[in-house]
């Protein structure tokens, strides 16, 4: 009787231990797909973490050939602006220069229409007689 009593018993236990021990490997189980998972997750990040790097690579290298260009287009502008200031100086003293050279034209036509005048109002006066003509 006692035999049987431990048979039992030990029965138990083993059935015990087996449903542990299931419980156990089914948890392990869980947690190697788990691992698995986050093993091809980590794959992929690292993957796109790369991408990201060479993209970062690439636009820093743009943005230095941009800067490269904007520079030289800015040394370009301030030439131009330069020659631009030195056209509009030459165009202003060729004008001030015009505006002296015109000047005696100027006097000398309102001389002459002056003088114009002057002599045909005295050849009138002269015409009609009136005193005061030669």
């Amino acid at each position: 009787m006692l035999d049987s009593v431990w048979e039992v018993a030990l029965n138990e236990a083993t059935a015990a231990y087996a449903i542990e021990r299931s419980h156990h490997v089914q948890e392990a189980d869980q947690a190697n797909a788990r691992a698995a998972v986050a093993l091809e997750e980590a794959e992929q990040a690292r993957g796109r973490f790369a991408d990201q790097e060479r993209q970062v690579a690439l636009l820093t290298e743009q943005v230095q050939r941009l800067s490269a260009q904007l520079d030289r287009a800015q040394a370009q502008n301030e030439e131009i602006r330069g020659e631009l200031r030195k056209v509009m100086n030459q165009h202003q003293q060729q004008g001030q220069r015009h505006a002296i050279e015109l000047e005696p034209a100027d006097d000398a036509s309102g001389r002459a229409g002056a003088l114009c005048a002057d002599a045909c109002g005295r050849a009138r006066s002269a015409s009609s007689g009136a005193p005061g003509g030669e």
